[in-house]
């Protein structure tokens, strides 16, 4: 089956938007057709949504037995994870209502259950809560008393300590939960207000139990920072479906001509932009124009918008696969004499003292830094050289990595 195809009959399933021409379609697929879009769906963690899409629109869709049974296996599954999840996430919760302490629901949980309005819909790995600061010890001890204990390895502590990033809980049984406070990691490029998220926030409930969640501007910001840079739209039509569905299910609350001035503000128009855009035209989201012609960045080069999208669908091809690859030596794929590459293995291999000593740790006056390269070339040998090797050859999936890896670098500097 075309790759092509593929996607374009993924993207009418999940949006939702299934005309008679697409319905045609759909009725000359063989059983490895759909094998292949049901794999597809795996990939971007959307089965169980595309098993719901399916199922609405069954009456002009016909989808093979075989099909349908997988599809609604995954579904049953993802329910049966989500409502122990969601019995985990309500303990947690009344302990944090029962000891005053403000928690809003992140992501996943807070979306499966008021964007998508179908927990089963929406799979999900761990539990995103964001708390103060001021209220971390507290929230940490309680815990405790719970079971959870801070992940060892991660040395997560430390991190919340210097980053406010997420410490990572976890108890045996039990989903890992992190607990953030933050919504979005410190960085130079974009910092969500903490007054704002929280003087912002709106009162909800899940049974008895009472806890926040972001405005529906804020909880639209934060979705397409997470998509674009966090995980530099590498996390599939998930992350897309998740915005697309935020915007209709909040059609009329959304105060669209806030998100474009926060946007503005913060200097993080061009991944508002891209993101939004993104949704719009592979899912149907529905953006208003005038606020995408509102952010549209001066000089946009529709390239940009060709190399997010191949992001989208690129995140867990061959790049699962692959082995070790260097950044650094995908500029071996660009265009260029063999002496400039030849110069660039060279940087590789021979990079600055000041490199070699904050990457193995050294006094930058250490005369032990001259040593270090023979261990560097011995580190590179044993990671890269037959992804190198490889790549000089031409080798197909080489290239497709390389390709992936300088368009990231590429879409990274306009976005920045």
């Amino acid at each position: 089956m075309d790759h092509t195809l593929e996607r374009e009959l993924l993207l009418v399933s999940l949006n939702g938007n299934v005309d008679k021409a697409s319905a045609l379609r759909f009725e000359n697929l063989a059983i490895s057709d759909w094998e292949n879009i049901v794999q597809q769906a795996v990939r971007h963690g959307v089965t169980p949504f595309l098993y719901h899409r399916l199922k609405k629109h069954k009456t002009v869709i016909h989808v093979p037995a075989l099909i349908q049974k997988e599809l609604r296996e995954t579904y049953l599954h993802t329910l049966a994870r989500n409502i122990r999840l969601f019995h985990e996430l309500s303990e947690v919760l009344s302990v944090f209502q029962k000891n005053a302490i403000p928690v809003i629901v992140l992501k996943g949980a807070y979306l499966a259950k008021f964007v998508y309005d179908n927990i089963a819909l929406r799979q999900m790995h761990d539990i995103d809560l964001l708390i103060r600061e001021d209220d971390f010890s507290r929230g940490k001890e309680k815990l405790y008393k719970m079971g959870y204990h801070i992940w060892e390895n991660d040395r997560s502590e430390e991190k919340n300590e210097r980053l406010k990033y997420p410490a990572n809980f976890i108890k045996h049984g039990a989903f890992p939960l992190d607990i953030h406070l933050t919504v979005a990691r410190p960085n130079r490029y974009f910092s969500f207000d903490g007054e704002d998220i929280w003087s912002s926030a709106r009162p909800v409930a899940i049974d008895d139990t009472g806890f926040l969640a972001l405005s529906h501007e804020n909880l639209l910001l934060h979705l397409c920072y997470h998509a674009s840079f966090q995980h530099k739209f590498r996390f599939g039509l998930r992350s897309l479906c998740d915005i697309s569905e935020t915007i209709h299910q909040y059609a009329n609350a959304i105060n669209w001509k806030q998100v474009q001035q926060r946007a503005l503000q913060e200097g993080i128009v061009n991944y508002i932009y891209l993101t939004l855009r993104l949704a719009r035209e592979l899912l149907e989201a529905a953006v208003p124009e005038e606020v995408l012609e509102g952010m549209r960045p001066d000089g946009l080069d529709p390239q940009m918008i060709a190399m997010a999208k191949d992001q989208v669908f690129r995140f867990r091809d061959a790049i699962a696969e692959s082995p070790p690859f260097s950044t650094n030596l995908g500029q071996l794929y660009e265009d260029g004499s063999l002496k400039d590459k030849f110069l660039l293995l060279l940087k590789c291999i021979f990079p600055s003292p000041k490199f070699i000593a904050k990457k193995y740790s050294l006094s930058p006056r250490s005369i032990r830094i001259y040593f270090y390269y023979v261990i560097r070339l011995k580190d590179l040998l044993f990671q890269h050289s037959r992804s190198t090797w490889r790549l000089l050859l031409r080798d197909e999936e080489m290239l497709y990595l390389a390709k992936s890896e300088m368009d990231q670098i590429k879409l990274d500097d306009w976005l920045a």
